[in-house]
């Protein structure tokens, strides 16, 4: 990688913190509305399971995915998900009003 890549992939990292930093600290100013955001997720992320459980379940693995595979893949794509949600999602809707 050549330096001038290097520092803007530094500089772009760098701007990517600070705009978390700033959603995470405003966010925080509401306590309600981040418990609330984070409880909302985790019964997201607990429903986005329930299909996956039933099916590894009701069938002997599906195509090769076994029920651990299936949830491997499926929890770090509803974690992923809800983390856009408690935390890009209501900065997008402030933007836009």
């Amino acid at each position: 990688m050549s330096r001038g890549r290097l520092v803007s992939t530094r500089r772009h990292l760098r701007l990517w913190k600070q705009c978390l930093t700033q959603a995470v600290r405003r966010d925080l100013q509401f306590r309600t509305e981040v418990l609330t955001t984070a409880v909302t997720a985790m019964v997201d992320l607990a429903l986005a399971l329930v299909p996956v459980l039933i099916l590894t379940h009701a069938t002997a693995g599906r195509g090769g995915w076994s029920g651990p595979s299936s949830i491997a893949v499926v929890g770090p794509y509803g974690i992923g998900s809800s983390l856009i949600d408690c935390f890009v999602a209501p900065n997008l809707r402030r933007m836009d009003s």
